[in-house]
Order: C-alpha cells, then structure tokens, then sequence
C-alpha cells in the first residue's frame, strides 16, 4: 500500500530525529484546533514542526494557532513541506548554525 504524503514527510522526519538522537512527540492541543504536529527535542533544541506534503497548505486556523504560540514564546515553529525539507530542519537542530537557521526559516 502506498503511503499519504504526509506520512512519508513524518517516516523521514522521524527517521532523521532518531539519527541524531531526538525524540519526537505527536502533538493535540485537548478541544483546540491548529496544534503543530510534533514537539522535537534534539541536541537539547525544541522545535514544534507542522509536517505538510511538497503541495501542501496550511489552513487559517493553524496559521492563527502559530502566530499565537510564537507570540507567547512557543517557538521556534517550523514548517516543513515534504521530506527533504523535514529532514533539514532536524539535521539543522544538531548543528551550530541552529540560531541563525531559526532566525530565517522559523514561524513570525
């Protein structure tokens, strides 16, 4: 059986968070909408990552949802379209040019 896309996008995801020695965690905000999809630990970075297929698009409320979280300092916040793009943002989380790959790539 052929897999969704977004389900490719999580396999590698997670399969790059176990390479570098993370832990991921499926995310539910309880009777709330637009929680990104993962919590990320890595090299002790967190990222909260939204995993969406190369066409894929965010709705309004998860954008809304983002904005908020990275208002109150829930950041940084990723999204990742398809997996070579997930697997950037973790290997970036073991890496010393984290800070300045969030300050250009993360969620405002």
């Amino acid at each position: 059986a052929m897999m969704a896309p977004q389900a490719l996008v999580a396999r590698a995801m997670l399969a790059a968070v176990k390479r570098n020695g993370g832990i991921a965690r499926k995310l539910e905000f309880s009777g709330r909408a637009g929680a990104p999809d993962y919590l990320v630990a890595v090299n002790n970075r967190i990222a909260f990552i939204e995993l969406k297929s190369d066409r894929g698009k965010l709705s309004d409320i998860q954008r809304a949802e983002f904005s908020t979280l990275a208002k109150y300092g829930v950041k940084p916040i990723f999204v990742a379209f398809g997996a070579d793009n997930a697997r950037t943002i973790i290997d970036n989380m073991a890496s010393d040019d984290w800070a300045s790959f969030c300050e250009v790539n993360q969620w405002r």
